[in-house]
């Protein structure tokens, strides 16, 4: 049986961070590796090198992925798109919160988005 989330090439993963910790977000939409609260902390999401945890937003059709960052930022953008519609979802790590998990903002189209005014994720 094939894993979910296989790995991939080490440039296919994106990094989020925020000066105290740092993730690295698949190509599929998973945070495969993640130390917190701070960076020499035990990797509490390590599926990268085949510990346990993992974190994943996909959608459940077949899709294909994509993202990029927005500009100037470490605030990642994946990106799916299915037969009958398209998703967004912008990752970015925490400000001030010191024992969180990267936050997640998510979007299904412009006209839904709180951010489609001033992302270019939405």
């Amino acid at each position: 049986m094939q894993p979910a989330y296989p790995p991939h090439v080490l440039r296919d993963y994106a990094f989020i961070a925020d000066g105290r910790r740092g993730a690295l977000i698949g190509p599929r939409g998973d945070i495969t590796w993640l130390c917190a609260p701070r960076w020499d902390s035990p990797a509490v999401i390590s599926h990268l090198i085949g510990g346990d945890g993992i974190y994943a937003i996909t959608p459940t059709d077949p899709y294909v992925w994509g993202g990029y960052y927005e500009p100037g930022s470490l605030i990642w953008c994946s990106r799916w798109v299915t037969t009958d519609a398209s998703s967004n979802a912008a990752r970015r790590s925490p400000t001030r919160a010191i024992h969180t998990a990267p936050s997640f903002c998510a979007a299904s189209s412009p006209a839904t988005s709180p951010r489609a005014s001033t992302s270019p994720c939405a």
